[in-house]
Parts: C-alpha cells; sequence; structure tokens
C-alpha cells in the first residue's frame, strides 16, 4: 500500500508538472502569435515600403506601402521580378546594387527610378541586407523603399542654380572670388587680369592678405584685418569696405570689396 501511495503521489506530482509545462507553452504560443500580429501590422501599415527579394529577384513578400508606391494591388506585386518595376536607364545600376549585397552581405542603398502606374516614374531609394534562412538554406534580400522624388527634385534645382552661379563667375567683367574658410577657392578670368597673373591657379588656396601689402592703409595688419572683413560679413550678412591688394609685380592699387556669405 506505501508503494502504491508513493506511486500514486510521483504519478500526480508529475501529472502537475506537465499541466505546467503545457499552461507556459500555450502561454509562450499565445504571446509569438500576438508578437506576430504586431509584426504583421507594423509591416503591413508602415509608411515606409518593404520588401522581401530572392537572390534571383523575385519578389515573395511586399508590404501596402509598396502596393501604394507602384500604383498597384499587392498580390500582383508578389511573384514578380522587382526589375519589372524598374524603368529601362536603371536596370543595370540595380542588378550591380543586387550583386553586390549578395556578395559582400553588407548593407548598401542606391537610387533608381521605379515605375508608377498610371503615372509618372518616381525616384526610389533601396536599402538592403541579406538574410539567410535556416531552413531551406536560401538567400533573401530584405529591402527599404523609399520615395525620394522630391528631395531629387531640390538636389537638381540646386544644381542648376549653382550651374547659373558658375556662369556668372565665369563670364563677369567684374573680379568674383570664392572664399572658403579664409582662402580663396576658386575665382574668374578677370581676377587674374587685376591681380597681373598669368591663371588664377596661381594665387588660389591663399589667404586674402597674401595678395595684399603686409598693412592696410589704416595701419591695421592685413591678416588680421582680412579675418575681421570675413568674420563681419558673416555675421552681417554683407559687408563692403575699401581694401589695398597687391598685384604679381609688386604694385599695389586700392579696391572696393563687397562679401556676402553663399
Amino acid at each position: 500500500p506505501e508503494e502504491v501511495a508513493e506511486l500514486v503521489h510521483e504519478l500526480q506530482t508529475h501529472q502537475i508538472e506537465l499541466d505546467m509545462q503545457n499552461e507556459e507553452l500555450r502561454t509562450t504560443q499565445e504571446e509569438l502569435a500576438e508578437s506576430r500580429d504586431r509584426y504583421s501590422d507594423l509591416y503591413d501599415f508602415s509608411t515606409v515600403g518593404y520588401l522581401t527579394v530572392s537572390d534571383k529577384g523575385l519578389v515573395l513578400e511586399a508590404n501596402l506601402a509598396i502596393a501604394d508606391l507602384l500604383g498597384k494591388e499587392r498580390r500582383s506585386v508578389i511573384k514578380e521580378r522587382l526589375s519589372a518595376f524598374i524603368v529601362n536607364d536603371d536596370q543595370d545600376a540595380y542588378y550591380r546594387y543586387r550583386r553586390n549585397l549578395l556578395e559582400s552581405r553588407e548593407r548598401q542603398s542606391c537610387e533608381v527610378r521605379m515605375r508608377r502606374e498610371g503615372s509618372d516614374p518616381f525616384w526610389a531609394r533601396l536599402d538592403g541586407a541579406v538574410v539567410d534562412t535556416t531552413e531551406d538554406k536560401e538567400i533573401w534580400l530584405s529591402l527599404a523603399i523609399t520615395d525620394i522624388t522630391v528631395r531629387k527634385q531640390v538636389e537638381d534645382s540646386l544644381l542648376e542654380s549653382e550651374k547659373r552661379f558658375m556662369d556668372v563667375l565665369r563670364t563677369s567683367g567684374d573680379a568674383i572670388l570664392l572664399i572658403d574658410g579664409e582662402t580663396f577657392v576658386d575665382c574668374n578670368e578677370a581676377t587674374a587680369r587685376m591681380l597681373g597673373y598669368s591663371n588664377r591657379e596661381e594665387f588660389l588656396m591663399t589667404h586674402p592678405s597674401e595678395l595684399s601689402p603686409p598693412l592696410q592703409p589704416d595701419g591695421m595688419n592685413s591678416f588680421e584685418k582680412a579675418n575681421v572683413m570675413m568674420r563681419t560679413a558673416f555675421e552681417k550678412g554683407f559687408h563692403r569696405f575699401e581694401w589695398m591688394h597687391r598685384k604679381a609685380d609688386g604694385e599695389d592699387f586700392p579696391v572696393e570689396v563687397s562679401l556676402t556669405p553663399i
């Protein structure tokens, strides 16, 4: 009887342990299900487009943001090659990017133009990483895709503005110089003629005081005064003053300088 009672007690204890393990397992499964649901919501309703692409470039997964970006239903994106949504002129850039991702296994990004159903192409930034699947040992690419059309338009406008500025600088009959920090980094040919140099490369990367006599007419050291004038221009947004320059042959001559921060 004692042995039977002991055996019953052990069985009861074992049953309690099994019940506890089962409860822990159910809790874990519920937490995993909740976690999957949260991930699914974050994936689907993110404002950034997310794709999972095979190593051959086939779209395996796509969220709703991608469908919106491409102007298509999600089911028509999945199982399609990603290259089908990239404009022809940017296909080479995309293939190089995908190859580099697979070979380097390092996070990388690239910018390509993508097709949008019923609309003009848009500029997209692709940020990708390699994902190794443990089950079938396949290699996938995880891509985040962002519409950067507005940024590209701003960049193009800035480049056009810079080009117009440089055209004015090159063709102006007045001496125009660009200063970065405290040194001349660019100028037009009119500057070289005014200073008596055969070409402008002879005096670029110099401080303004190096093209001046040691002292200005007010007795102030040219190096110190040049720095004061540049600092004043940055503080005020514009500064006009008289200055004594020195030509290549040593002749000093007065000029009026207008400094404008850009």
